[in-house]
């Protein structure tokens, strides 16, 4: 029986010293994390609510800020800067995209939705979230931005848009002809779980990192970076696409809300600086949105005009770096002046 004794004496010495560590991890606030998101029966996925972590990625191109979801899953500045924006939000801007909205490769200060805000002096709601697109969009719009007050709507596009829009269509529930949510699945109650352990998820950051490091040719992760994305959207894609976007600006418009339609210059062309004179899918996307009467914020010069366009993106991840806002927010505060005054 001496056997089991000693069993049990080594599983409880296991167990006390994990859970000295997640109290440690804790203490100190180190928890993990890259890109959570969960299944969603309305949205398709959604992040985490009330969720917060120190930011990472494997290749090590941006990491160590802080990420604070809030009890609607969307990013805000801190774990304090939350409800009261649904309460009180009339001297505010709603900005509605995906992962290059909610920005959670650069702090939440260095995003062009905060430099935009704080431009106009004015409160900010990021709705954005990784991999939506404009058919969820329109969900967000029916389901809660109507409901705001505030009456300035931004809406971002990116060139996986198209297809996405094609791919969640395959999986929205229509009730007479009318949208009414896309089914994501069950949500895994289980990984939820998870992800509440500190130490697990620095356990998840350190296998993701092992994973990159024996991965045997860089050189072809630089490649893929390297796609222009320039002529991959078939019209039939993109009509369906503006159309979505046309049914979201009737809904803000039989609401009292403006809507403004950007859309992300190619980082293909950013990394032999020629952005954005041969962005063909940016050109027709423009053109699709002044057919519809649709404000589109032409933030191509500003890219076209800047020195060294590669910086504007990370060199393998594509999204943008804390320059790519900066000139992104500068260009859209100039294009915004002919809508909203400076308070």
């Amino acid at each position: 029986m001496n056997w089991i004794k000693n069993l049990l004496t080594v599983m409880t010495a296991i167990i006390l010293t994990l859970l000295f560590i997640e109290i440690l991890f804790r203490v100190f606030d180190i928890g993990y994390g890259n890109a959570p998101l969960e299944r969603s029966k309305f949205y398709h996925h959604a992040h985490p609510k009330n969720y917060s972590f120190m930011m990472h990625q494997p290749k090590g191109e941006y990491g160590g800020h802080k990420i604070f979801y809030d009890e609607k899953g969307y990013r805000v500045s801190n774990s304090n800067d939350s409800s009261f924006l649904y309460k009180d939000n009339k001297n505010s801007i709603v900005f509605i995209g995906d992962s290059y909205t909610e920005a959670n490769q650069v702090p939440y200060e260095d995003t062009f939705v905060k430099k935009v805000s704080n431009y106009f002096n004015i409160n900010e709601l990021n709705l954005g979230v990784s991999s939506y697109s404009p058919l969820i969009y329109l969900l967000q719009t029916k389901r809660e931005i109507i409901n705001l007050e505030s009456n300035l709507v931004v809406l971002q596009i990116f060139r996986n848009d198209f297809s996405d829009d094609a791919k969640y269509l395959k999986k929205a529930i229509y009730k007479k002809e009318q949208l009414i949510r896309i089914d994501g699945g069950n949500r895994n109650n289980f990984i939820s779980l998870m992800r509440k352990s500190y130490l697990l998820r620095f356990l998840r950051k350190s296998q993701l990192l092992i994973k990159e490091l024996l991965k045997k040719d860089i050189s072809n992760i630089k490649k893929e970076s390297l796609i222009f994305y320039n002529d991959s959207v078939s019209d039939e894609y993109l009509k369906k696409t503006s159309d979505l976007i046309n049914e979201i600006k009737i809904q803000l418009n039989k609401a009292n809300k403006k809507l403004f339609v950007f859309m992300i210059p190619s980082k293909g062309l950013s990394q032999i600086q020629e952005c954005c004179e041969k962005d063909t899918v940016y050109k027709r996307l423009k053109h699709e949105m002044e057919k519809r009467d649709i404000i589109f914020l032409d933030i191509s010069e500003y890219f076209s005009r800047y020195p060294k366009q590669i910086d504007l993106f990370f060199p393998i991840d594509i999204h943008l770096t804390t320059m790519g806002h900066d000139v992104l927010s500068k260009g859209l505060t100039q294009e915004l002046q002919r809508f909203i005054l400076i308070k």
